[in-house]
This record gives structure tokens, C-alpha cells and sequence, in this order.
């Protein structure tokens, strides 16, 4: 049975829940890397999040970030939205972003609200991992 995500994470989370919000962000293959978004973000897993992505990207040379926000049930506040701004500023090294937000036009704004506020002009919104997994393989062949 796998790990319960459907609840909020703070500061008085235990270290296997930590490794668990880690767990979501992980290097799929080469220089490709996932942030699968938790149903219920918190300032704390945001910011356990992001420094795992953080971590991963100083491994390569140059990396894509594909963003998973298919189990998102609730909205990012300002503040959350504005810590994911300030930490895609932060890499310099990702060459795109993609966002997956399935058939949730809400979602579809919010990313690209927050990338329109960040240093980071390159990024795309599709409905579905496959299909972000094929825009990255393009961006490889050229």
C-alpha cells in the first residue's frame, strides 16, 4: 500500500514523511527530472520540495523540469506560489519547464501565472506526462 499524501505535511512531520515528500521529486533518466505535486501543499513540503529539486539539478549541466500538478486538489496560495517562483529563479540551469495539468484549465493559468513572474521564459503546459515526455525528447533531437 503506498504512502498517504492525501493530508497537509508541517513542521512536526517525521523523518519518513520528509523522505516521502522527497520521494516526489526524482531524476526520471538522464538530465530530466519530476516534481510531482502533493494533493496538499504546505509551506513546508514546497519548501522540502524545492530544495530537492534544488539538489538534483546542480547534478547536470543543464536539465528539464517536468512539474506533474495531475493530483493537485487544492489551490497554491500567494505564498506558496511565490516560493515556487522564487526557487525556479534560483536554477539557472533548466532549460524548460512543462507543466502537466491535465484538463484543469485552473491549473493551466496558475502555471502560467507563476512562470510569467519568473526569470525562466521557457516553458510549455500539456495535458499529460506522455506529452511532455515527447516535447523534452524533440528538444533533445535538435
Amino acid at each position: 500500500m503506498g504512502f498517504d499524501f492525501q493530508r497537509e505535511f508541517n513542521d512536526d512531520s517525521n523523518e519518513f514523511d520528509v523522505e516521502q515528500i522527497k520521494s516526489r521529486v526524482y531524476n526520471l533518466k538522464d538530465n530530466i527530472i519530476i516534481w510531482k505535486r502533493i494533493p496538499y501543499p504546505t509551506t513546508y513540503s514546497v519548501k522540502i520540495m524545492s530544495n530537492q529539486l534544488i539538489q538534483l539539478a546542480k547534478t547536470f549541466d543543464f536539465c528539464y523540469v517536468i512539474v506533474d500538478l495531475s493530483e493537485s486538489i487544492n489551490r497554491m496560495d500567494t505564498e506558496k506560489r511565490d516560493m515556487l517562483r522564487d526557487m525556479i529563479n534560483s536554477i539557472p540551469n533548466v532549460k524548460e519547464y512543462i507543466f502537466v495539468t491535465g484538463k484543469n484549465k485552473l491549473l493551466h493559468v496558475m502555471a502560467k501565472y507563476v512562470m510569467k513572474r519568473t526569470q525562466h521564459n521557457k516553458f510549455e503546459i500539456v495535458r499529460t506526462f506522455e506529452e511532455g515526455l515527447g516535447l523534452i525528447k524533440i528538444q533533445i533531437r535538435k
